[in-house]
């Protein structure tokens, strides 16, 4: 009943750089696990721009930028038991594709639409504008650093 995940660092020539290798494969560690990977083996030199992720996302600014983005979905669905933050990272990760979406969330697309409303109406967003994809795509990959 366990999983476990597997970072790989770099490869060092020197023992002086053991210790950045060590945090190299940890990192690896914590991506792959915060990134739900279908692989639980990740290679530091792979993990592309989510190295940079969990880097910025240390920072208090990105803090403040997540929690602007979403409390408001999150307090949300806390008091109406619903799934508007589930459904926005699906959107999200589809890239704004409705059919993709409602596919993978198992609905109906004109339920889907519905819910796109809702989030829109609730939030200003606009969820067709590029834009504003990209700014809850980053706060919702930041939010899970910080867990």
């Amino acid at each position: 009943g366990y999983t476990a995940a597997i970072g790989v660092s770099r490869v060092e020539n020197s023992y002086q750089r053991f210790g950045k290798a060590y945090q190299d494969a940890r990192d690896a560690v914590e991506i792959a696990v915060c990134q739900e990977f279908n692989s639980k083996v990740l290679c530091i030199e792979d993990a592309g721009f989510w190295r940079i992720m969990k880097e910025i996302s240390k920072h208090e600014m990105c803090q403040e930028f997540m929690e602007d983005k979403l409390n408001a979905f999150i307090e949300y669905d806390q008091k109406n038991e619903s799934e508007l933050l589930e459904t926005l990272e699906v959107l999200v990760n589809n890239l704004g594709a409705r059919n993709v979406t409602a596919n993978a969330l198992h609905l109906h697309r004109n339920t889907l639409i519905y819910r796109i409303k809702k989030i829109e109406n609730q939030t200003g967003y606009d969820l067709s504008d590029p834009n504003s994809i990209l700014e809850i795509a980053l706060a919702l990959r930041i939010k899970k650093f910080l867990k």
